[in-house]
C-alpha cells in the first residue's frame, strides 16, 4: 500500500489493476484474478486494495467481482458500446 500512496503523493497515477501471477492460462480472461489498488480522489487516506476475479470478458464488455461466502462484495460491469 505504501507504493500506491507514494505514487499518489508524487502526483502520478495510482498503481491500477495487475494480473495476479499463477492463474491458469497466464492471461486476462474468465477466472483470472486481478489485484487493483486505487486512491479515491487521489487521496492516499482513501486507498482501495482488493483482489477480484474476472467473471466474464468479451467483445460486449467485462464483469469483475469479489465474492465472500458466495455474496458479492464488489461487482463492476463494463459495457462496450
Amino acid at each position: 500500500m505504501a507504493t500506491a500512496a507514494r505514487r499518489v503523493g508524487a502526483g502520478l497515477a495510482p498503481a491500477g489493476p495487475h494480473l495476479v501471477p499463477g492463474d491458469p492460462g497466464g492471461g486476462v480472461g474468465p477466472g483470472a484474478q486481478l489485484h487493483i489498488t486505487e486512491a479515491l480522489g487521489r487521496d492516499p487516506g482513501r486507498l482501495i486494495d482488493i483482489r477480484v476475479r474476472v467473471e466474464e470478458l468479451g467483445a460486449a464488455g467485462a464483469i469483475i467481482a469479489k465474492r465472500v461466502a458466495g455474496t458479492h462484495l464488489v461487482r463492476l460491469e463494463n459495457e462496450e458500446s
